[in-house]
């Protein structure tokens, strides 16, 4: 396709998955991948300047969401406070450290 047609077509393709995903209900990433799919079988191919912002939006999206994280939300998930309360070892199956092992 001509370098002038091909924004032209996605820009089309993107308005129309919008479009789409009102009338039926769906998310507009899940009809987005679809139509490029679509797209992408009938030869459409990204131009070099796509790439170039689709690979800094990707990276922005990585690492800019989790710097925006606060380390408290990150520790509360990843450490929650119950796991620190739970019994371990033979206490965790109802056995007592001090039982009678020799039955």
């Amino acid at each position: 396709m001509n370098a002038d047609v091909t924004p032209l077509v996605m820009g089309v393709l993107v308005f129309v998955s919008s479009l789409l995903s009102l009338k039926l209900g769906l998310s507009v990433a899940i009809i987005e991948i679809l139509l490029g799919a679509i797209g992408g079988y009938f030869g459409l191919k990204p131009e070099e300047w796509m790439m170039y912002l689709a690979g800094f939006g990707g990276r922005y999206f990585l690492f800019g969401k989790y710097l925006q994280s606060p380390p408290v939300l990150l520790n509360f998930y990843v450490f929650p406070p119950e796991a620190s309360r739970r019994p371990r070892g033979l206490r965790a199956r109802g056995v007592s450290p001090s039982a009678d092992v020799s039955e």
